[in-house]
C-alpha cells in the first residue's frame, strides 16, 4: 500500500511538468517547406543578458536556430530559398545552474548550486505576401528540483527548445499542403 501511495505521489508531482503544452493557431493554409527567418531575444530575456552574460544568450539563440533547422529538415519542411518564413522569439530562459557571468559577479555563489530551469518561445509563420499564417507558443519549466541536481547550466532550457522545434515541425507537417 505504501508503494502504491508513493507511486501515485510521484506521478502527481511529475504530471504538472508535462502539462505545459504546445499551442498552435492557423489563420490560413501553410504550403510546403519554410525557411528560418530571424530568431530574436524577447524583452524579458534581454533584461537578463547582463546577469546571465550575452555569450550565454547568443548560445541559446544558436541552439534555437540549429534545433529548428534540424527538426524542419528531418520533416522535409526546410528550404532556405522558400518564401514562407518562420520568425522566432526566445521570450525567456532560466538556467538550472549559475552561468559563468553569475559566478564571476557573485562571490560565494557555487557552480554546484542548482534550480528549476526552462524557457518560453513563440514563432510566427509568414507567407510570401507577408501575412501571418500561423502562430506557435511553448513554455516549459521543470517542476521537480531533484531533476536539477544532475543538470548542466541550460539543461531544461535546451529541453524546451528541442521540444518546441519538434512540435513546430510536427504541426507544420499536419497543416501543410504541398
Amino acid at each position: 500500500m505504501r508503494i502504491l501511495a508513493a507511486l501515485v505521489s510521484t506521478l502527481l508531482l511529475v504530471a504538472p511538468a508535462s502539462a505545459q503544452r504546445f499551442e498552435d493557431e492557423y489563420k490560413g493554409q501553410a504550403h510546403g517547406p519554410v525557411t528560418l527567418g530571424h530568431v530574436e531575444v524577447g524583452q524579458e530575456l534581454a533584461e537578463k543578458a547582463e546577469d546571465y552574460g550575452q555569450r550565454e544568450i547568443d548560445r541559446l539563440v544558436s541552439e534555437v536556430e540549429d534545433d529548428l533547422t534540424q527538426h524542419l529538415s528531418h520533416a522535409n519542411l526546410f528550404d532556405a530559398q522558400s518564401g514562407w518564413v518562420l520568425n522566432v522569439v526566445l521570450e525567456d530562459a532560466t538556467p538550472n545552474r549559475p552561468t559563468m557571468e553569475q559566478l564571476s559577479a557573485t562571490p560565494g555563489l557555487s557552480a554546484q548550486s542548482f534550480s528549476l530551469g526552462g524557457a518560453e518561445l513563440r514563432a510566427e509563420l509568414i507567407d510570401p505576401e507577408g501575412q501571418v499564417v500561423a502562430q506557435y507558443r511553448y513554455s516549459w519549466q521543470s517542476r521537480d528540483i531533484t531533476d536539477a541536481q544532475t543538470a548542466t547550466t541550460w539543461s531544461d532550457a535546451r529541453r524546451t527548445i528541442s521540444r518546441f522545434a519538434d512540435q513546430v515541425a510536427e504541426s507544420l507537417s499536419e497543416h501543410s499542403a504541398s
